[in-house]
């Protein structure tokens, strides 16, 4: 008997030295699952630790702000931490993703990315990339930017073409994407691109803000309450208050020349132009004027069908006899000539904004590379 119980404690001993160095270690990698960080008192572990980790650590996402939890976002319940720069979620068998911030943020500030003027891929420059599932490119030094750190997966599609906005203690050149704000810093060596803090901002602001007061001051008082069905957003650029323009009135619409040489789009630096709205819609044209004092009629050399309708003014005229589409929709003009107006143009986030002084009119342009909808709004 005696020999058995020994025989016992024997294996006993054996079996415990079998288990103890596994279990030993198993409770070492638990206690070191989890990295903590001083500066936000909060921690990070598991699939989400693994994947921010991975793909970049803290340049990328920024310090962890909330712990882990359990949040229902986009009619899906699943664990996720916010961090300076994003909000990671675990989505179980279909792994770690990063939240759709950088639409959220548009949303917040009562600009949904639909609103944004998009583009096409006969006017995306051939070293950019189109992306006909939104409408918009992207272009250097994004584009860069957005292949080396992740591309789709990580950033999603553009959302927005780049645009200005006030960021931090500055004005920069961003561009929106669906899960993140790309922001160009000049004030740093070598002009970098950061990612802009979405996860701070969208965390701190829960719900929509139905202005976006930070550059309201910036846009002209005629442009700022103009009443289009959506958000304006911020003004891109200075304003133009005051600039050369004039209209002609059409059978079918109006044409409006505008000295905005300053307004960034596809025209020519310096050419002013023509913009052509023909009813019904209104749909949108918009042309160079080349019209030339001295080498071009003032009118072109037809004969109207009545005595009340007219060949159209000077720049008017010429794109108007060059562009038989144009000339077939607008049909004849109803004025003798053009009137002298004098125009306030802004851009904003969401189009170009021209009101004549003289009458109080706006003439909402949503997207002035491409045939669009226009809006005219009266006083």
């Amino acid at each position: 008997m005696q020999t058995a119980r020994k025989v016992q404690i024997i294996f006993l001993f054996a079996l415990l030295a079998l288990i103890t160095p596994v279990a030993m270690p198993s409770n070492a990698r638990a206690q070191s699952d989890e990295l903590c960080f001083p500066e936000t008192n909060q921690c990070i572990a598991g699939p989400i630790r693994a994947y921010w980790e991975r793909h970049g650590g803290l340049p990328i996402f920024g310090y962890p702000i909330t712990p882990q939890r359990v949040e229902t976002v986009e009619g899906q319940t699943v664990p996720v931490q916010w961090f300076e720069r994003d909000r990671l979620e675990d989505h179980g068998a279909v792994g770690v993703l990063a939240g759709r911030l950088g639409a959220r943020s548009l949303e917040q500030t009562n600009r949904p990315w639909e609103y944004f003027k998009s583009v096409d891929l006969a006017s995306t420059p051939t070293n950019c990339q189109f992306f006909a599932v939104t409408g918009h490119s992207i272009c250097e030094p994004y584009l860069s930017y957005w292949r080396q750190h992740g591309g789709l997966e990580r950033f999603g599609y553009p959302i927005t073409q780049p645009i200005y906005e006030s960021v931090e203690q500055g004005k920069h050149a961003v561009q929106y994407f669906e899960r993140r704000r790309m922001e160009i810093h000049p004030e740093l060596p070598g002009s970098p691109i950061l990612l802009g803090l979405l996860g701070n901002e969208v965390l701190a602001q829960p719900t929509a803000v139905s202005r976006y007061p930070d550059c309201l001051n910036e846009a002209l008082p005629g442009l700022r309450d103009v009443n289009i069905g959506k958000p304006l957003g911020c003004p891109m650029f200075s304003a133009l208050p005051g600039v050369p323009a004039s209209t002609q009135e059409f059978e079918r619409g109006i044409m409006i020349w505008t000295d905005s040489g300053n307004v960034p789009r596809r025209f020519k630096p310096g050419v002013p132009a023509i913009f052509a709205l023909t009813t019904p819609g209104p749909e949108l044209q918009t042309y160079d004027d080349t019209w030339t004092a001295g080498a071009d009629p003032d009118t072109p050399p037809i004969t109207p069908p009545s005595s009340n309708r007219y060949a159209p003014w000077r720049g008017f005229g010429k794109v108007w006899m060059i562009t038989p589409k144009l000339r077939d929709a607008i049909g004849w003009a109803t004025e003798p000539q053009a009137q002298a107006r004098t125009a306030d143009i802004q851009l904003f986030d969401t189009g170009l904004l021209v009101r004549i002084q003289e009458t109080g009119v706006v003439y909402v342009f949503g997207n002035t590379n491409t045939p669009t909808a226009a809006q005219i709004v009266t006083p």
